[in-house]
């Protein structure tokens, strides 16, 4: 199934590429957005010897491969009809969404939703302007409204523990926070220390000032949700 999945994936790519070249899309954007499958199937080789896709990549590869998922200089945007269920989620890793939130963002408004993989620039602030630029000629078929962002790199707390002149914190301050959630740890353990168990980030070595800060003001730490105009 691994290696079925893999194929098929394979084979929606040629039709992906096809589309980029109608819009006109340089090559170089084609290749950083793609590549993003190539890196997922190396993995899989890596750790299982074989050919194939794991499961857990069918979410981000559908985005991709269905044309919603874009990456422009490393960051990623999503074209995002506003969908209250992948805001907010549930369990462990839920962000409430007030009825005030809702009636600025009404389902389906048209958004571009941020992704920020490992290693990004944060410091590239003219993305949003190229990214505007972008998709104004690319896709002039989509009325954007804003630009949104679910991760623990909005989250206020962080700047108890980061200078003002910080990456991250002049990253967040580029959009209005709309919603937090203070008790919502999941991805920024996960960014900061590689892990999600406690006991795994109690034994480690804190080898950034980043972990260190994080691990004595564990309340920092949380997710937030976030807009700019498009």
């Amino acid at each position: 199934m691994d290696k079925k999945r893999l194929e098929e994936a394979l084979y929606k790519k040629e039709s992906l590429i096809h589309s980029f070249k109608k819009r006109e899309i340089s090559q170089i954007i084609i290749e950083n957005t793609v590549n993003d499958l190539e890196r997922r199937r190396l993995r899989y080789l890596d750790n299982e010897g074989t050919d194939g896709l794991y499961e857990s990549d069918e979410k981000w590869l559908n985005l991709l491969l269905d044309e919603k998922m874009i990456s422009l200089n490393g960051f990623r945007f999503q074209i995002f009809p506003m969908d209250y269920q992948e805001i907010e989620r549930e369990g462990f890793d839920y962000l409430p969404m007030s009825n005030v939130t809702k009636e600025k963002f009404p389902s389906n408004l048209m958004c571009l939703n941020v992704h920020i993989p490992d290693g990004v620039d944060l410091g590239r602030h003219k993305i949003f302007d190229e990214a505007r630029t972008f998709y104004k000629i690319h896709y002039p078929e989509y009325d954007f409204h804003y630009f949104v962002i679910r991760s623990w790199l909005v989250y206020p707390g962080m700047k108890k523990i980061l200078r003002e002149d910080s990456r991250i914190i002049q990253f967040m301050e580029l959009f209005e926070v709309e919603e937090v959630s203070h008790t919502n740890k999941i991805q920024g353990c996960s960014r900061i220390f590689g892990t999600e168990d406690m006991d795994e980030i109690n034994l480690m070595d804190k080898q950034t000032s980043l972990q260190r800060n994080a691990y004595e003001s564990m309340d920092a730490l949380g997710v937030g949700f976030a807009s700019m105009k498009f």
